[in-house]
């Protein structure tokens, strides 16, 4: 039988995440309630729990609305499937044929699997081949690939450039305090008005506080940023939702960004480097960047690909579906 998360026993949906999904995925019960009914976006109508005659839960689908009404950009009439969880593939069609039909009624043209505001997924993990296979079959086309990076940061070697773009005078990196947090708004407003502003002022405002991010000045002008996240925060966003699969001591890095009028200049790998070699020095080890095509650049500074993601996406008009889908 079908219910709404208006029922949800967090621990136990945690539970059965953990079980479905390869030990590096594993999240805890607060981490997937913030990222889903916790979500300003968070479908209640469309996102759906199976259970047993016992009321005890077997699988689950999280579904997101467009964030167009958070801020510009998003297309407001696709939605996005951020997680299908179930053991049985029979229970996961059943799930996904509620979800789309839901959708499609209420004016939804197109799905995207994970990509959404406090997300789990960039994609469909490569290594998750049960769930490739289920969204192929459900129709979803598939796209490029995103990947996650990831290096030990007590083997890192800073970039030589890069070290020497640090010492130049005009040139600094360094976290960002509390008293930078105007200049560090207004930055993010002019250079990234779409998610990346939304995404950092959630976490600063979660957080308490703004020394998480490191920032680059040039001329005392703030000319970019690196978001950082470790165990010990409270509000875990992108990569950091799946922290404990980096073992301990583990940390993340992005989104980083640079004006666009300091592009070109060697300065994004003089951020990227400082911030870097903060976290070493503040004993961090094991650090993910998430949802990146930047492998290349990554790579010239230690890191290797670490996750693959497949892209997928479900035009809704050209699919047919039941008419009659069952509504709780």
């Amino acid at each position: 039988m079908f219910v709404g998360f208006h029922h949800a026993r967090f621990d136990a949906l945690a539970q059965i995440w953990n079980d479905c999904l390869p030990d590096g995925y594993a999240i805890s019960p607060d981490i997937l309630k913030a990222n889903s009914v916790d979500c300003p976006v968070f479908d209640w109508g469309a996102s759906v729990i199976d259970i047993d005659d016992d009321a005890k839960p077997l699988g689950f689908v999280v579904v997101k609305r467009s964030a167009a009404k958070l801020y510009h950009g998003p297309d407001p009439d696709q939605a996005h499937l951020s997680a299908v969880v179930c053991p049985k593939p029979k229970m996961a069609v059943e799930m996904l044929a509620f979800v789309k039909q839901n959708l499609k009624d209420r004016g939804s043209y197109k799905i995207v699997f994970g990509q959404d505001i406090r997300h789990f997924f960039a994609g469909c993990p490569s290594d998750v081949a049960s769930l490739r296979d289920l969204l192929m079959i459900e129709g979803f086309e598939q796209g490029g690939k995103y990947y996650d990076v990831q290096q030990d940061l007590s083997a890192y070697k800073p970039d030589e450039k890069a070290l020497h773009k640090l010492k130049e005078p005009e040139v600094q990196v360094k976290p960002i305090g509390h008293d930078q947090l105007p200049q560090f708004e207004s930055f993010m407003k002019a250079e990234f008005p779409g998610r990346w502003t939304y995404d950092t002022a959630a976490k600063v405002k979660a957080e308490s506080g703004c020394s998480f991010v490191y920032g680059l000045w040039v001329k005392k002008d703030m000319k970019g940023f690196a978001l950082t996240q470790d165990e010990k925060h409270k509000f875990p966003i992108s990569g950091a939702v799946f922290g404990k699969g980096l073992g301990a001591k583990w940390c993340t890095l992005g989104p980083i960004g640079v004006a666009k009028d300091t592009r070109g200049q060697g300065l994004g790998d003089a951020l990227l480097t400082g911030a870097l070699m903060g976290m070493k020095r503040a004993g961090k080890r094991n650090c993910l960047i998430d949802w990146t095509v930047l492998t290349d650049w990554y790579g010239k500074h230690g890191f290797k690909i670490y996750r693959t993601y497949m892209p997928f996406s479900l035009k809704l008009d050209e699919v047919e579906l039941e008419s009659d889908v069952l509504e709780f």
